[in-house]
Parts: structure tokens; sequence; C-alpha cells
């Protein structure tokens, strides 16, 4: 009798077993190329640097929140596609604003930064949270557009979010088809670009001058890092601003 052919000698299941391996060996390759994309954001990166040039922010018209005189402002520049970004405003950001922002020790700014090319739908996002700025709802916008961050993908998504924050959803469609907020969210690109901002999240750190708007940067935090850098940041600039008072 003609017996079948062994699966083991199976040109056929051969050639699937070979290709199922090099599935396999290249799922692997990801995952160590995404280990060590984490790594260099939550190690090499995890220290706050020292600005390498001269930079000076004018924050006038951002959103902002805490104290106009608090020592220190930070300002982040932040895509709101950018799942670092989320990953910061969900976990780390509510401990900076508790600990630092409501004791009136830090000002908090709000720049746009997004990245369109890996992003698409990053800037119809930053212009939604621009609108929200205007209605005076920008925070609870933010929070909430981080909160559902996976869910945001259409137009229409980010539209639906209007009511949870108290906004006209018609006039937030209306704002986005005509793109009202383009030109505010492009216009903070080539500024962030000059000073250093290849990312998100990047956050600059220093001293605002309440009359003025204007920050001078004195430390640099690239990514999302735990609270505990954030808090050794800040308490080394609160520090130094003590320093210089009892030198005065």
């Amino acid at each position: 009798p003609i017996q079948a052919q062994s699966s083991t000698t199976d040109p056929t299941m051969q050639s699937l077993r070979r290709d199922m391996d090099e599935l396999i060996k290249g799922q692997i390759e990801v995952q160590k190329q995404l280990q060590d994309l984490k790594n260099l954001l939550q190690g090499t990166q995890a220290c706050a640097q020292a600005p390498k040039q001269n930079i000076i922010f004018d924050i006038t018209g951002a959103p902002n929140k805490g104290e106009a005189n608090a020592p220190v402002t930070i300002i982040e520049f932040s895509d709101f596609q950018c799942p670092f970004s989320g990953r910061y405003t969900n976990e780390t950001f509510p401990r900076i604003d508790q600990d630092y922002i409501k004791t009136g020790k830090v000002r908090y700014v709000f720049r746009d930064f997004p990245l369109e090319n890996m992003h698409p739908l990053a800037h119809k996002l930053a212009e939604a949270a621009q609108y929200a700025f205007e209605q005076k709802r920008f925070w609870e916008m933010r929070a909430n557009l981080f909160a559902v961050q996976t869910s945001m993908t259409s137009e229409q998504a980010i539209v639906d979010q209007a009511k949870q924050v108290g906004l006209d959803p018609s006039a937030l469609q209306k704002c986005l088809r005509e793109g009202r907020q383009a030109g505010k969210v492009s216009q903070e690109l080539p500024e962030a670009s000059a000073d250093g901002v290849t990312g998100t999240p990047t956050f600059f750190l220093g001293r605002t001058d309440p009359a003025g708007g204007k920050v001078k940067v004195r430390r640099i935090i690239v990514g999302h890092q735990p609270y505990e850098n954030f808090k050794q940041t800040i308490d080394a600039l609160l520090k130094e601003d003590q320093n210089a008072v009892r030198k005065l």
C-alpha cells in the first residue's frame, strides 16, 4: 500500500517551519530594538542636562498653571499621540502637580511639538487642545486626551471628547475643519527645533521673569522619566535660588 509521506520530509511543511523560524527571529530582534530604545530613553537620558547654549523662551500666551512668581518654571513640549508623553502625563505629572505646582513652587507651561511623520493626528489633537485653551478648558482637555490616547484614531473621536470637558462638539468640529488653530500650533515647531527639541516629551526648566514672561533655561530633561528624576532636578533649582537669595 502507498503510505502517506511523512510530515518531517514534506517540502511544504519544511518551508513553513523555515518561515516560522524566520518570523520568530524577526520578533525577537524587534523586541530587542524596542528594549534598546527604552533603555536609551530611560537610562542614558535619565539625568537632567545643562543647556549647551543660551536658551530663553517667551511663554506669553501659552497654556500654563501655577503661580506666576513661582521660583521654577517647567516648559513641556509634547505630542498628544506620543506614548511616552502619555505615560508621563498619566503617571508622573499628577505628582508634580500635587507637590510643586499646587504648592506654589513651580509654574508649568505646555507647548506643542506634534510629530506628524509618526503620528498623523498629532497636529489635529494639538489644535483641539488649543481651542480648549481659548475656552478655558485646556488642562481638562489635555488630561482627557492623554487618558484615552489609544482611542484617538479619527477627527470624530477628537470631537467626541469635547463633551467630556464641557466644550461644544460642533464648534470644535468647525474649528478643526477650518484649521483656525493650525497656525498657532505650527509656529511653535521652528523655535523648539532650533533649541534642540527632537522628540517628545522634552522639558526645559528655569526661572520665570513674572513681568516679562521670559524663561532662561537652566536644565533639560528628555523623555518620560520617573518622578524622582524631576524631584531631584526641581529641588536642586529651588536650592540654587535659595542660596542666591542668601548671598544678597
